[in-house]
């Protein structure tokens, strides 16, 4: 699954329009209103909606005002949220995986079901995501998806019900406990 953004981070868009309209409104009331103390609040006031629309509106700058923890925190709860309601717990053989690659955070998770983490380490699963980072890199993100490597198709049919036993090939829910993996 990818996504554009996990969280709307409301909160960068607060702070942003905050600093913008303050540094404005004081270049502005020492330019044009001789310092004056209530040209700079009246100014912060009138700016901070259109600054913090700007923000809003351009992602690499509202980026800046989101600390790495809650960036951290948003991708994962938006990829459990997506484990959840995609229904990737509720398979019969419980050996669901998602693939959830958050574009504005720079970051790929891996989720899989218990019968996923009875037959393969996380170590492996963290390779799966750093194939698939490395091909978000390259900018070949759909075909890093699309085609493992022959190892790693080897490894997935190993551990994959077929349809025909199971009716399904998705598993249920049990997630790593790490971060997800970063995209530098």
């Amino acid at each position: 699954m990818v996504v554009d953004s996990s969280d709307e981070y409301l909160h960068a868009d607060t702070i942003g329009g905050i600093l913008f309209s303050g540094t404005l409104a004081f270049f502005g009331a020492v330019a044009f209103f001789n310092s004056s103390l209530v040209a700079y609040i009246a100014l912060t006031a009138l700016l901070f909606f259109p600054c913090r629309l700007f923000v809003r509106s351009f992602p690499a700058i509202k980026s800046e005002f989101i600390s790495p923890r809650k960036r951290g925190d948003a991708v994962r709860m938006r990829a459990l949220r997506a484990f959840t309601e995609k229904g990737l717990y509720r398979t019969e053989a419980q050996t669901g995986v998602l693939f959830f690659l958050s574009l504005m955070e720079r970051t790929v998770w891996v989720l899989a079901d218990k019968g996923i983490y009875e037959k393969i380490r996380q170590e492996q699963l963290d390779r799966f995501a750093a194939m698939v980072s490395q091909g978000v890199r390259e900018g070949r993100a759909a075909q890093a998806l699309r085609q493992p490597s022959p190892r790693q198709a080897r490894c997935w049919r190993n551990i994959s019900p077929s349809r025909r036993k199971t009716g399904t090939s998705c598993p249920t829910a049990s997630s790593p406990s790490g971060p997800g993996l970063i995209l530098k």
